[in-house]
């Protein structure tokens, strides 16, 4: 019967396929289902989530209306808290994240609802390690870049599939950004152990170095983050026996050292990195220097010297691929 009930709820609220793991889930996840439905989909919530994720007016009102779809219907109360359920109680991950067709344009913004539903545990997480909200905001702007970022390239408001299982990381803290640069612990797993030429073995610790959208790379930001992170991670995580920074980033690629200068910040910071694998695909450059994409290759904006000098390697026949690299800790 609860089956059943799962797929009545699924046609009501619009959706034509769920995972597998949302069938699993369903009957914990009602057993659960808080009186008066979520408290993240209440305005007085979002007010005091803002005071971290710090969005502006059109972001907060357009999360609003969301919100304001599902805490009038029964069947969308359900379906959001099946969905947080899955993610943050049983701790699921799905590649699928359909919404609801029901709720039109906004149904992108479910997205966000979710991972704006993980803010309660995210600061006792944060409480108990012992770091500051001030971290904790400049972390979650990612919210922001990527709301930006989708807006961008789709015409509306949301974040949807696009961009949900990197931002995961942010909302159940595994990555904390310091300074310019973001950094997350995990195991070292390089792709060609074979061929390292570094003092670093498989699953020793290591920081992934990830680069943050919306402002410049300046060599001295991104020289103050490594320091930061150093302190950070000796405070907080003290038991981490941490080997060295790793990067894997089209940043890193030898494809850019012929169209930039010497001094670029992008050089600069590549420099800093021992390369030790260049995959044998493209990296993610197109995404992340023209934020969305162009049917013809000839369309690509000019306005920045990275895009121009990227755009007549690409209209040449270069390529830029994604490249791994180390800088010992």
């Amino acid at each position: 019967m609860s089956q059943l009930i799962f797929d009545r709820l699924l046609e009501a609220a619009g959706v034509t396929s769920a995972p597998d793991v949302w069938r699993t889930h369903w009957d914990a996840a009602q057993s659960s289902f808080p009186l008066g439905g979520p408290d993240f989909l209440d305005p007085k919530y979002m007010e005091n989530a803002n005071e971290i994720l710090r969005l502006d007016d059109g972001k907060v009102s357009v999360l609003l209306k969301t919100a304001d779809f599902y805490r009038k219907s029964d069947t969308l109360r359900r379906f959001i808290w099946l969905w947080h359920y899955v993610l943050f109680t049983a701790k699921e991950r799905f590649d699928d994240w359909p919404a609801p067709e029901s709720l039109g344009e906004f149904g992108d913004l479910t997205h966000a609802l979710v991972l704006i539903g993980a803010l309660p545990a995210l600061k006792e997480q944060y409480h108990a390690l012992g770091i500051g909200n001030e971290v904790m905001a400049d972390t979650l702007s990612d919210l922001t870049v990527n709301m930006n970022e989708y807006h961008v390239r789709f015409g509306r408001p949301g974040i949807g599939a696009f961009r949900i299982g990197w931002l995961l990381n942010h909302f159940t803290g595994k990555l904390f950004r310091l300074g310019r640069l973001q950094f997350m612990l995990a195991p070292f797993n390089p792709v060609r152990p074979e061929d390292m030429a570094l003092p670093i073995s498989p699953g020793d610790e290591i920081l992934e170095v990830h680069i943050a959208k919306g402002s410049p790379l300046h060599y001295e930001a991104c020289q103050a983050s490594y320091g930061f992170s150093a302190d950070f991670y000796a405070r907080h995580f003290p038991a981490a026996k941490i080997k060295a920074f790793t990067c894997c980033s089209w940043l890193l690629s030898p494809d850019i050292d012929v169209l930039l200068p010497p001094n670029s910040n992008i050089i600069r910071f590549k420099k800093d990195f021992t390369v030790y694998d260049v995959s044998d695909s493209d990296g993610d450059v197109l995404d992340y220097v023209y934020e969305r994409r162009y049917d013809k290759m000839e369309d690509l904006p000019e306005d920045t010297s990275l895009r121009r000098a990227l755009k007549k390697s690409l209209l040449s026949g270069g390529r830029i691929r994604a490249a791994s690299g180390a800088i010992l800790y």
